[in-house]
């Protein structure tokens, strides 16, 4: 049998002891460390997010503005339906027997400009001529392919 004296026991587990509180020390260290470490990560993740926050807020405002300006331009334009009433309106005082203006369509390009689609029925070529130049008292004419159809590019002023 093999027989450890008191003090190799002494040694051993003072030297145990030794080695546990070192442990223990390193760890407890490395633990707080670490802890260090995740916390000013975190801390600086929170400001970039205040940041982020702030700037986010400063555009959201400036989206905002640009969209209120720019229902105040809308605001300060004809509306499609109003167009088509007028344009309506100026085609039924100006269609005679010999000739007959048509609004097919309005079709919006940007806030100042529409394409009108009319169609201009006419029985001769004087009537053809009177209807394109009541046409082009509204905006530049073009003919669309082989028919009656003209495509008008009605350009808006502000209203007053």
């Amino acid at each position: 049998m093999i027989a450890i004296g008191n003090n190799k026991l002494k040694k051993i587990a003072k030297i145990s002891l030794i080695i546990f509180a070192i442990y223990t020390v390193f760890y407890l260290a490395f633990q707080v460390f670490h802890y260090y470490l995740t916390y000013t990560k975190l801390e600086k993740l929170k400001t970039q997010v205040r940041e982020h926050k702030q700037e986010l807020n400063t555009y959201k405002q400036k989206v905002r503005v640009n969209q209120q300006k720019i229902k105040k331009i809308k605001d300060s334009y004809q509306t499609k339906e109003e167009i088509e009433t007028k344009t309506k309106n100026i085609f039924k005082r100006m269609s005679v027997l010999n000739y007959d203006l048509n609004l097919l369509k309005i079709k919006p390009m940007c806030i100042d400009r529409y394409i009108l689609f009319v169609e201009l029925d006419y029985e001769d070529e004087d009537a053809l001529e009177a209807g394109k130049k009541i046409l082009s008292y509204i905006g530049n004419v073009k003919k669309y392919k082989d028919s009656d159809i003209y495509l008008v590019d009605y350009k808006l002023k502000a209203k007053e």
